[in-house]
């Protein structure tokens, strides 16, 4: 007797155990439960455009001579006078960078003896040149050529970091607001309300630099280099999850 009523009281035991450990696994579940909630995703995009107020030519001096020495020589001193001439316009060192130096051989190959033979070697040496004067950027390029340069290579009117800033924030402000309406149509369509906004991400800012197309500029009148600048569109996309109710 004495022994069943010892049974009955472990028995007993291990059911209360067992319901505060089933207690406990309920409770650590219950923290990790989310409520999945009903979204509408959007995606606004605008372009705004601007005026460029920075220009970059790119300029080549291409020397060429019988020996590499003389090349380098020779294209080092007509870079040193064409870097000189555009600083007495007014343009800061920081304005005028080296982009490429090269010095390579110039050869004929004689098809019948199978051979090459180096008749003379090429330097080349390009020069960057920033200027915030759209309207001396002609003159820059004849400048530059007058003194040593032979090659326009490109030039292209760009925003400087400050106005790039500002017109970012400006397509990006007219992305959202298209952003929104699209919500608030979508909204309005299934009858439903927008929430709050539980997810912003930007997808993406960017522009394309104006190209000034340099065959035009050789077919213009003889005098000053016409350099005409146009706009630049700068594009925005950015996306928007709103909670519904």
């Amino acid at each position: 007797m004495e022994k069943e009523k010892l049974r009955g009281n472990f028995l007993t035991g291990l059911f209360g155990i067992g319901l505060v450990l089933v207690a406990l696994v309920l409770a650590m579940n219950s923290g990790n439960v989310t409520e999945e909630k009903n979204t509408i995703d959007v995606a606004g995009s605008a372009v705004v455009t601007a005026s460029p107020d920075e220009a970059e030519l790119f300029v080549e001096i291409q020397v060429q001579e019988d020996t590499a020495e003389r090349a380098r020589s020779e294209a080092a001193s007509r870079v040193e006078r064409v870097i000189n001439s555009l600083k007495q316009q007014g343009v800061k060192s920081s304005n005028i960078e080296t982009v490429s130096i090269n010095i390579y051989p110039l050869s004929n190959y004689d098809r019948d003896t199978g051979e090459s033979s180096i008749y003379a070697y090429r330097a080349s040496h390009v020069l960057k040149i920033t200027t915030m004067d759209l309207d001396k950027a002609g003159k820059l390029i004849d400048i530059a050529i007058a003194n040593g340069a032979n090659t326009v290579q490109q030039i292209q009117f760009t925003l400087s970091k400050e106005k790039q800033k500002e017109v970012n924030a400006e397509a990006l402000d007219k992305a959202a607001e298209d952003a929104t309406s699209k919500a608030d149509a979508i909204a309005k369509s299934l009858k439903v309300r927008l929430g709050r906004i539980s997810k912003v991400s930007e997808s993406n800012v960017n522009y394309q630099p104006y190209s000034f197309p340099l065959a035009k500029m050789a077919a213009e009148a003889y005098g000053e280099t016409p350099v005409q600048p146009q706009n630049v569109d700068v594009s925005a996309y950015i996306s928007i999850q709103y909670t519904i109710s």
